[in-house]
């Protein structure tokens, strides 16, 4: 009977610190980002340490590179049509991005900060204002700014 109580008490302080942890956002230092790799379907990336290149068909997935800090300069190419929540969430050291005019999809969480902030001051979209304005959060969404999603960020157009 003692060790009932002992196993049950155990189970129940378990239970417990996993429902007062539930909410919390944990996180722990991210891996080392491989040098090259797939990041979604028919999606790969190059990384030289400073600059993320992804290109490929199809859609970067979600959390692809939450929390990489390494990542300076993000350049998404022709091909690649949208960016998975959180996919890029907690690169704190992002400063400027590329966006293909291809993209066609960017969940509104793709670029969120952790609280340690991070200010992307350039975004370069391949395409025309007009062509903007067509981007939805995903496919078959409401459609998004990117002043939206890159609230601190001057967007140059036809870039």
């Amino acid at each position: 009977m003692k060790r009932m109580k002992k196993i049950l008490s155990v189970l129940l302080a378990l239970v417990m610190l996993f429902s007062v942890t539930a909410g919390m956002h944990i996180t722990s230092q991210a891996a080392v980002l491989p040098s090259s790799g797939w990041c979604g379907d028919g999606v790969k990336f190059k990384f030289n340490g400073k600059k993320l290149t992804v290109y490929g068909k199809g859609e970067i997935q979600a959390v692809a590179f939450e929390g990489q800090k390494a990542i300076k300069q993000v350049v998404i190419k022709k091909g690649v049509t949208g960016i998975g929540y959180y996919a890029f969430t907690g690169c704190s050291n992002i400063k400027s991005v590329k966006l293909s005019k291809s993209i066609k999809y960017i969940n509104v969480l793709s670029f969120r900060p952790y609280s340690d902030g991070q200010i992307i001051k350039n975004v370069y979209y391949g395409g025309s204002k007009a062509d903007a304005k067509k981007i939805r959060e995903y496919e078959g969404g409401p459609k998004v700014k990117l002043k939206d999603i890159f609230p601190n960020a001057k967007i140059h157009y036809n870039s």
